[in-house]
């Protein structure tokens, strides 16, 4: 199978859009690594999740959490099997409906035409900030 890097992520991101967990989880190996590069406890999913069996329910547990508004992937860069980029985003935080917005970067290694790994990382401060203010809100309801 030919390796067409920025076309997968692509096709990744468009699925992501679409909310399409099983399109998403389609595009990776079945041995993908997931780095999710913020503090421990940040959120449940934080760290490392190994194989489509573990991301599929990171997957259900995001979907299960928040509402995706938008995703943009932008500033794409592409380095053999390396693609890196931004994503702007919009969710909405479902226990609460506060809108979480910001950008993330987006670093993928495709080979053979399947994501073996993807690092996320995100504004941990924003992330921490949002979560607090949401737990206050939940503890009022």
């Amino acid at each position: 199978m030919r390796n067409y890097p920025e076309a997968i992520v692509e096709a990744f991101y468009q699925a992501m859009q679409a909310d399409d967990p099983a399109m998403q989880l389609a595009y990776f190996a079945d041995d993908a690594l997931f780095l999710e590069h913020l503090p421990a406890g940040a959120i449940p999913y934080a760290g490392r999740t190994l194989d489509k069996a573990g991301m599929a329910e990171r997957l259900a547990f995001m979907y299960a959490t928040w509402e995706l508004l938008r995703a943009a992937p932008l500033n794409f860069l592409v380095e053999g099997e390396l693609v890196t980029c931004q994503m702007e985003f919009v969710f909405r935080f479902k226990a609460t409906g506060n809108l979480l917005e910001g950008r993330v970067r987006h670093l993928f290694r495709v080979v053979d035409g399947r994501i073996v790994r993807l690092d996320e990382y995100m504004d941990a401060a924003l992330l921490d900030a949002f979560m607090r203010m949401n737990a206050a809100a939940m503890q009022q309801s």
